[in-house]
């Protein structure tokens, strides 16, 4: 039998990290723990964040399609 004592994180892709970190504070009253802002390959830029409450952290990765290009 498995059992899950704990869940370490959820990720949502979405296409405006900005809009959704807004979101999910106002909504569920989540705190915006980091923002990070990656370069995986020249010219593209992709934006995580982190948001947490008591005992749950949830990870906003921008959708590849929204990626902006430079």
């Amino acid at each position: 039998m498995i059992f899950t004592v704990r869940m370490d994180h959820v990720s949502l892709t979405v296409r405006d990290v900005d809009k959704s970190i807004e979101f999910y504070s106002k909504a569920l009253g989540l705190k915006l723990l980091r923002i990070s802002v990656l370069n995986p390959s020249p010219g593209t830029v992709y934006k995580n964040a982190y948001l947490y409450s008591d005992n749950f952290l949830l990870e906003i990765i921008t959708a590849e399609g929204a990626a902006i290009q430079v």
